[in-house]
């Protein structure tokens, strides 16, 4: 393959492809000339390609030069450092007879030149998509005042939807339901009603209506919780799990504190969380349909992740951010490995996908999740 053939080809694949696979497709091109004995294309400090025969010179020289960021040449090999964002962000390392080095030493800096365009390219593309994420997530926040909690996310029109119900019985005292499956953020919801509505100052006291043995469940929920929550709000987790013997007691403090009941404690906010409404066990359950018929309590329904694609984004953004500030690193997620993650169910919804971010930021080997990464992490997990 002649300089000009080459040159035209990496051309072609940056143009087309730029980023991790564009790194790997030009070192091949360059390791099948057969004057060059080995090409080293590094990506943050992950190797994407190297002959065995020079990897341990060519990787010790590349990694100098991603290090510094400066030129490094040795006999029968040169690293050439690819800067974007004012730093070195990749190396292209190249091991071949000096002659041939000497003479194409012009084109190796143009060919880096190349890679150092794709990685800008590459890098603004990502940052004006995170901005226009967090300019939209913004107005809509505006638009919505959902400022208690900046943790919310709603781009999705499933989600907007359940966010419009909080924000339009924030201020009222009917009781309300939050149905949806575990991980939906049905206690984000709910701290997010407390915030916005107007007992904010007050104590939010959140019981798990599942809690064993039930002596203590009795204790937290008819003691501490209905005391402590006096003036603000009590949400009750997992309701349709209160024991049989319970349930009466709970509907009858509720009647209590009803306008005109005998109730003594100063009133608190009832808010609940309850499965799917399409869970067998939770359509079947009377006390939901009780709540919403005695009292006047509204059910605001959360959708699963899978009905709202369009968060995981910004989602994913936000998990890094804090993977990010916790580690003191920049990971950042590859577009085609955020695509890969939008094609996942996700049955365990946003924790899940907290779990599988992170679990794919640790085991980066630079800064950039990509592709392969994804769908080994996605196979490991099958495995299991």
């Amino acid at each position: 393959m002649a300089e000009a053939d080459l040159y035209a080809v990496c051309r072609i694949l940056l143009a087309a492809l730029p980023g991790d696979d564009a790194l790997a497709r030009l070192a091949e091109h360059l390791r099948s000339l057969a004057e060059v004995e080995g090409v080293l294309a590094l990506w943050g400090r992950r190797r994407v390609a190297t002959p065995a025969q020079t990897a341990g010179a060519l990787l010790g020289l590349a990694e100098e030069g991603l290090r510094d960021g400066a030129p490094r040449r040795q006999a029968g090999a040169v690293a050439l450092p690819l800067r974007a964002e004012g730093r070195a962000r990749g190396v292209l390392a190249v091991a071949a007879s000096s002659a041939w080095l000497a003479a194409q030493a012009e084109f190796l800096e143009r060919t880096a030149a190349l890679l150092e365009q794709a990685l800008a390219a590459q890098a603004a593309l990502e940052a004006e998509r995170n901005a226009l994420r967090r300019d939209l997530y913004s107005l809509q926040k505006r638009a919505g005042d959902w400022s208690a909690l900046p943790q919310v996310v709603a781009v999705s029109r499933a989600m907007q939807d359940a966010l419009e119900q909080v924000q339009h019985h924030a201020g009222g005292r009917a009781p309300l339901l939050f149905c949806g499956e575990a991980g939906t953020g049905k206690e984000l919801l709910a701290r997010l009603t407390h915030g916005l509505g107007p007992r904010k100052d007050g104590p939010f006291v959140a019981v798990d209506c599942g809690e064993r043995p039930e002596p203590t469940l009795v204790r937290r929920l008819f003691v501490d919780g209905f005391d402590r929550a006096g003036g603000g709000t009590l949400f009750l987790q997992d309701v349709t799990a209160l024991p049989a013997a319970l349930r009466e007691r709970l509907l009858r403090m509720m009647q209590e504190a009803e306008p005109g009941g005998r109730g003594a404690r100063q009133e608190a906010r009832l808010l609940f969380a309850a499965a799917d409404p399409d869970d067998e066990a939770m359509a079947a359950d009377p006390l939901p349909a009780e709540i919403i018929a005695r009292f006047g309590g509204v059910a605001i329904r959360l959708p699963p992740l899978r009905a709202r694609a369009e968060d995981i984004p910004l989602l994913v953004d936000l998990i890094l951010q804090g993977f990010n500030a916790e580690h003191q690193c920049r990971v950042r997620m590859a577009p085609p490995a955020l695509d890969a993650l939008l094609s996942r169910p996700f049955p365990g919804n946003v924790p899940e996908l907290k779990r599988c971010v992170r679990r794919l930021a640790a085991a980066a080997g630079g800064e950039l999740v990509r592709l392969e990464d994804v769908q080994r992490e996605g196979a490991a997990i099958d495995i299991r």
